[in-house]
């Protein structure tokens, strides 16, 4: 099944069934991001981090309040790689 993520970012502490699984899938899932972006900068820090995709903007205001100063560092585009297939069949670099 699929839904949409909640524009807020829930409550950590969910009482209820529904409520803790959407919550532990955020909060599980925006630490990994959060795990990724520590590791690609250790190896690679003077590239940028790009979010991309439909949810780019919800994740973002997740990661804004969960990891403030790591949020700041992105460049946001949910089109970025429909720009970049397109400059691929172009044969642009």
């Amino acid at each position: 099944p699929t839904t949409q993520l909640p524009s807020q970012l829930p409550t950590r502490w969910a009482r209820e069934t529904p409520g803790a699984i959407e919550s532990g899938v955020i909060y599980t899932v925006l630490a990994g991001i959060q795990d990724f972006i520590n590791h690609w900068q250790q190896e690679f820090p003077d590239t940028k981090i790009a979010l991309t995709g439909g949810d780019s903007e919800v994740l973002l205001k997740y990661l804004q309040t969960q990891f403030p100063e790591t949020a700041v560092q992105f460049i946001i585009d949910p089109h970025l790689i429909f720009r970049g297939i397109g400059n691929w069949e172009l044969g642009l670099s």
